[in-house]
């Protein structure tokens, strides 16, 4: 009864949300997830066409968010980021950024350290999880956890098979990611210099970590005040006060700019997908009237 009690609470709350998104839209899901769909595997579909060797994998994106995970993994979790030293220009071998580069310490670190210690923290809940069911709340309660984990990510490479933006739509592997690190060390517990040294490492990963997120974060919000915000404020004080503006990103121009604004991002009007599969975008301009269009360009010039 606890449980059915909370997941009753649990719609309860929630239920206000959905009862609006289909009031102001008609939908019963949010549209926001048509358009992120649509730019999303847009771009991975020109970055896989793109490529001659990769071209294949654009009709198996489930093996490409696994691929994007190892990446990312490797690059912005397990320290390939984070840690300093000679680095090798990553972004220039994989028609990436340039900018984007892994440290050859760092490469050490990850082969050397942090994928046998996620290997070994597999291995850990691989023996634990057929006792968990029979054992106590707790362990019922963690490996609820790893199955909600494991039918999030099948999902994901069902419906929409891309990270999203810094994988904030999968924010739960992270999650999952350093518990399976945490099980790793401190199953070297009995070995205790193998321990201690696992245990170091692991720390030193997450410090620098905190600290790389840290100047990234800092970098975006330097990015929004003088770039987003700033071009903003410059139309609400150049347009005409009848101007129709039409953005692909706007969050920022909506709440910085007084002006009415058309969606070119199928966000908040899920009919502009219909539009955009047509290749129909200037019918959809006409209909509404739209006398201005904000254009993205480069997101900065700056290194991070």
């Amino acid at each position: 009864w606890r449980v059915l009690a909370t997941c009753l609470l649990f719609f309860v709350l929630i239920a206000p949300w959905f009862v609006f998104v289909y009031h102001a839209t008609g939908h019963p899901l949010p549209t926001s997830f048509s358009g992120k769909k649509l730019s999303q595997m847009a771009g991975i579909d020109h970055f896989l066409t793109s490529r001659p060797y990769l071209a294949p994998l654009v009709h198996l994106k489930p093996l490409v968010f696994v691929g994007m995970w190892m990446g990312y993994l490797a690059m912005h979790v397990f320290g390939g980021s984070a840690i300093p030293g000679p680095s090798l220009p990553v972004g220039r071998f994989t028609g990436l950024p340039e900018g984007i580069r892994l440290s050859v310490i760092a490469l050490t670190v990850v082969l050397g350290v942090m994928v046998p210690l996620f290997v070994r923290g597999l291995a850990v809940v691989k023996h634990w999880w057929l006792s968990a069911v029979r054992s106590t709340a707790a362990d019922r309660a963690v490996l609820a956890l790893f199955v909600w984990v494991i039918l999030h990510n099948l999902a994901y490479m069902i419906l929409f098979p891309s990270m999203g933006t810094t994988t904030r739509y999968q924010a739960i592997n992270h999650l999952i990611v350093w518990l399976l690190l945490a099980a790793g060390v401190f199953s070297l517990r009995e070995r205790k210099r193998l321990f201690v040294a696992g245990l170091s490492v692991v720390a030193a990963v997450a410090v620098l970590n905190v600290g790389y997120w840290r100047g990234m974060y800092a970098a975006n919000m330097d990015h929004m005040h003088n770039v987003r915000i700033a071009s903003s404020e410059f139309l609400d004080r150049t347009l005409p006060k009848d101007a129709v503006i039409a953005a692909h990103d706007i969050g920022a121009v909506r709440y910085y700019c007084s002006r009415h604004l058309v969606d070119l991002g199928g966000l908040i009007d899920a009919n502009f997908v219909d539009y955009k599969k047509r290749n129909a975008v200037d019918e959809y301009l006409l209909s509404h009237r739209v006398s201005y269009l904000v254009i993205p360009g480069k997101h900065s010039t700056e290194a991070k």
